[in-house]
C-alpha cells in the first residue's frame, strides 16, 4: 500500500497508516521492524518529520549494530526519495 502507485490514493494511505499503527500496538513500541514499517508509511504519506521521529525509534530499538546500520540506511533512502518528490 506504500507503493508509488498508491501515493495519490488517500484511502489506501490511510489504511496503510492504520495497519502500521496497529502493528506497533500489537508488536510493541520496541519492535524495530514494526517501527520501521510505520516510519516508511509516514514518509510515503509526506509526513517527513514524523517519519524521521519514528525512524529514530526504530534505529534505537534495533538489537544489533548491524540491524541499526541497516535500518539507518533504509531511512536514508526514504529521506533521499522524498527529496525527489
Amino acid at each position: 500500500m506504500r507503493t508509488p502507485a498508491a501515493k495519490d490514493n488517500k484511502e489506501l494511505l490511510a489504511l496503510s497508516l492504520s495497519a502500521a499503527e496497529t502493528l506497533v500496538k500489537v508488536a510493541g513500541d520496541k519492535d524495530a521492524s514494526a517501527l520501521l514499517n510505520l516510519a516508511e508509511t509516514h514518509y510515503v504519506r509526506g509526513e517527513k518529520d514524523k517519519g524521521k521521529e519514528v525512524g529514530q525509534k526504530a534505529v534505537d530499538a534495533a538489537e544489533t549494530p548491524a540491524a541499526k546500520k541497516q535500518i539507518a540506511a533504509r531511512l536514508k533512502r526514504l529521506e533521499d526519495d522524498t527529496k525527489k518528490d
